[in-house]
């Protein structure tokens, strides 16, 4: 896996779709490490793993590399870093 906050693979530039995946990554940096409550293994089956692999029928590709408990931006900025249970998915 990628270092990086998001992986942008630019393929024909003629091509209709640009699939997405951004939330593809199990990473978070390690000065937050301390702070989860969780264990990775327990992340990991709330995260999008491998979602990377379905967005590669495009050529064109935008994929994020980092872990929604890290900050999730699929939300509302404010609602965005996840600071119990009932704010992921139980």
């Amino acid at each position: 896996m990628l270092n990086r906050e998001f992986t942008f693979i630019e393929g024909e530039a003629d091509h209709p779709f640009v699939a997405t995946a951004i939330h593809a990554g199990h990473s978070v940096r390690p000065g937050l490490k301390p702070l989860y409550n969780l264990q990775p293994v327990d992340r990991l089956r709330e995260e999008d793993p491998y979602t990377d692999y379905f967005a590669s029928f495009s050529p064109r590709q935008i994929i994020g590399n980092r872990s929604r408990f890290e900050v999730d931006i699929n939300r509302p900025l404010k609602s965005s870093v996840y600071r119990n249970p009932d704010e992921a998915w139980g």
